[in-house]
């Protein structure tokens, strides 16, 4: 997947969880990329990723199994980005 652009969101992970900052990716396949500024913990395949502007839910995905070693294994870390 090749990204392109990007927009500001807010991105929750886990039902439970705050809202983090990151910027969201279209890609060409009509999937996207989410790139976080800060390493994520517990970021699991199969759950729901959803994207804000502020209080206006934009919508969201379930995450994919990574690649290219997107996560630590050891740490179950998003070091930095999730496809959706």
């Amino acid at each position: 997947r090749r990204p392109a652009g990007g927009a500001a969101v807010s991105v929750k992970i886990r039902y439970k969880s705050p809202e983090v900052p990151a910027t969201l990716h279209h890609c060409a396949d009509g999937g996207a990329v989410v790139r976080f500024r800060e390493p994520q913990r517990a970021v699991t395949p199969g759950q729901a990723a959803v994207f804000y502007d502020g209080d206006t839910l934009l919508g969201g995905g379930i995450i994919e199994p990574a690649a290219d070693g997107q996560y630590d294994q050891t740490s179950n870390a998003a070091n930095d980005m999730v496809s959706v």
